[in-house]
């Protein structure tokens, strides 16, 4: 079974990968460790921009969706209704086109922090390795280079979302009644600042502690395995082990908390939420019972509510997930500017200005 799934992965991955991803059509950036960690934001800023943009786009879409269809029913009018599926088909062909040019931006920015990386850890004077533990530079390396992908990720597919469907959201039902739409704004506020600065300081307080227990239990495993001969010839991997064992522990221990501090918080948040949810359905059934509003209008604006703000209260958890991930590429990146220094050439593009290096 194995051998078929790798000859089928032979045989039909190549046609695959040049369709999506013809030859030539990447790039490997050089990355300057001492400036911005947005540095490719720049560089690749207008293709950020366009794709940020259609996403938004899609996003105020989907939010609007069911006062649009409220809208077309009431009208009565079929031929609206055929546009609007048109304009829903677009969008879900859209992605395929926005998604693939950020797809292939990110993964070159993740491989050239990794390549830069390692090429800086492989160019420097030896002695800076001596004091150093190959575990923690591979864990940083690591963390370091694949947490850009969580970063756009979460910016784009999380508060990027949340933010213009809320915003949408909002923005709808105060067209509809300025009343009722200062009330969902209120709620929306509240939930956010709550969300927001409750996570902000969970970061503060969680994440750096998570940082060095990883590296210490990565530090001890990569010891493990580098030095395997010469601990078994000293008799000591019973010692190593019970090390490997507590260090193991240890990140239970910090995971746990780390999670179970983020949940905690969540919950508050959905509480909050579940409470303004509750206030704007009051005002909307009473208007209905009033005929203030139409049965249909009343759904509508329910609808269009919960469609805007129903991740409103995990957006100081994507925040927190953005700030963790911009702390670990801080930190291999600070990790690399205090590690030592190159003090004679070493590769042939050390002799002379390389602006791209082409994959």
């Amino acid at each position: 079974m194995n051998t078929e799934k790798a000859s089928l992965a032979q045989k039909y991955f190549p046609t695959v990968e040049n369709f999506f991803n013809p030859k030539g059509a990447n790039n490997l950036v050089p990355v300057d460790f001492k400036k911005s960690i947005w540095q490719f934001v720049w560089l690749k800023k207008f293709q950020f921009i366009a794709i940020f943009l259609l996403e938004a786009l899609m996003y105020v879409f989907l939010t609007a969706l069911p006062i649009v269809l409220v809208s077309i029913v009431n009208l009565k009018r079929l031929d609206y209704f055929i546009y609007f599926m048109l304009v829903w088909v677009f969008f879900n062909i859209l992605p395929f086109f926005n998604i693939s040019t950020y797809a292939r931006i990110t993964a070159e920015i993740m491989q050239s922090v990794y390549y830069s990386a390692v090429q800086f850890f492989l160019k420097v004077d030896p002695i800076f390795h001596t004091t150093k533990s190959s575990g923690q530079i591979i864990a940083k390396v690591n963390r370091g280079s694949e947490a850009y992908e969580d970063l756009f990720d979460i910016f784009l597919f999380d508060i990027l979302k949340i933010t213009v469907s809320m915003t949408t959201s909002v923005l709808t039902i105060i067209y509809i009644n300025l009343q009722l739409g200062l009330v969902a704004l209120a709620t929306v506020i509240i939930i956010t600042i709550f969300s927001v600065v409750s996570k902000y300081f969970s970061n503060k307080i969680l994440i750096q502690a998570e940082i060095e227990a990883d590296d210490k239990k990565k530090e001890v495993g990569m010891e493990s395995l580098t030095l395997n001969n010469y601990i078994r010839s000293t008799f000591a991997t019973t010692e190593q082990d019970l090390k490997v064992k507590r260090k193991s522990l240890k990140m239970v221990s910090v995971l746990t908390t780390v999670w179970m501090g983020n949940i905690s918080l969540d919950v508050i948040s959905r509480l909050i939420y579940l409470v303004g949810f509750s206030i704007i359905g009051f005002i909307t059934i009473s208007q209905v019972i009033s005929e203030a509003f139409t049965p249909l209008l009343g759904i509508g604006i329910l609808l269009a509510y919960y469609q805007g703000s129903r991740d409103v209260w995990t957006i100081g958890r994507s925040i927190q997930k953005f700030t963790d991930r911009m702390q670990r590429i801080t930190d291999l990146f600070k990790f690399i500017n205090t590690f030592g220094v190159q003090t004679y050439p070493v590769l042939e593009g050390d002799l002379k200005t390389t602006p791209r290096i082409v994959g």
